[in-house]
């Protein structure tokens, strides 16, 4: 309690050295909560549409019965495949129809027995499947399939590989926003040391020791790290709820990462990296000046 207390009145002695890290962490806690909202958003879009995203597999028009059955093993031996599905021609036809209106009925019956249509599998993938391809191909080599996609093969893959580098790209910006806070906060912790040389100085003229002096800095650190990370996530939250209920992002919120989950992540992930900042920062601006 009484080091507690010390390092306060430390802080509001050096209040402008204080205030100065606040921002700064403030600042770059912002940056990396919002980089990292992205990145959970981006991910959370990706896994919908490729959960979303199943392969057609067209058979031969006169395929048997047992052939049928034949095909719909080999495809669920197939490993990735998470569920087979058999939509007959005539369901196939009905879909087809019904985008024609009120006219649908009638080129149903027309068509009703003389089916142009094949029987189709609807192939679904297990959720940690994203390369489509590889799949789809072993179903167009399986006897009795005439053909099989996967909607727009181009546009699919270049979305899934877009998701992918966005979240590779967010994850990047994350780490190198830490290293460069990191050694902000360690200047900006020098300066707070050197403007204090004199109490330190004391300290170790009557004996301190280097850990009795060091702590006192890395609870200052640690102090402004959970102060800066409660106010960045106060703002970010209020940014992001504003956001999906105020702005035109909201027409997309049934496809973002729900509200309650962003505070259960920011209020866990931002006082962390506040903490981990404050303490990394403090520890390498002491080490370097105790050892003068």
């Amino acid at each position: 309690m009484n080091n507690m207390m010390s390092v306060l009145k430390s802080m509001w002695r050096n209040i402008s050295m204080t205030i100065t890290s606040l921002l700064l962490v403030i600042l770059t806690l912002l940056v990396v909560g919002f980089v990292v909202i992205l990145s959970i958003n981006t991910h959370h879009i990706a896994k919908n549409v490729i959960d979303n995203i199943s392969i057609s597999t067209f058979l031969e028009p006169k395929i048997s019965k047992k052939e049928k059955e034949q095909v719909e093993n080999e495809i669920r031996n197939i490993d990735g495949v998470k569920k087979v599905t058999l939509s007959s021609k005539e369901v196939e036809l009905k879909q087809v129809t019904k985008n024609f209106g009120n006219n649908g009925d009638k080129i149903y019956n027309y068509f009703e027995k003389n089916n142009p249509l094949s029987d189709v599998f609807v192939v679904e993938v297990k959720n940690n499947v994203t390369d489509f391809e590889v799949i789809n191909q072993q179903i167009e080599k399986i006897h009795g399939v005439e053909s099989s996609t996967y909607g727009e093969k181009t546009e699919t893959k270049n979305f899934v590989n877009s998701m992918r580098m966005i979240q590779i790209i967010s994850i990047l910006v994350s780490i190198i926003l830490l290293i460069i806070s990191i050694f902000i906060i360690t200047n900006t912790i020098k300066l707070n040391i050197n403007a204090r040389y004199k109490e330190i100085e004391i300290m170790r003229l009557v004996g301190a020791t280097k850990r009795y002096i060091r702590l006192p800095f890395i609870f200052e650190g640690v102090l402004i790290g959970i102060i800066g990370a409660l106010i960045s996530s106060l703002f970010l939250l209020g940014g992001y709820y504003y956001s999906i209920t105020y702005t035109l992002v909201g027409a997309f919120k049934d496809g973002l990462v729900n509200f309650r989950d962003i505070i259960n992540i920011i209020f866990i992930l931002l006082p962390l990296v506040g903490i981990l900042i404050g303490i990394m920062g403090s520890r390498i601006a002491i080490r370097k000046h105790l050892k003068k």
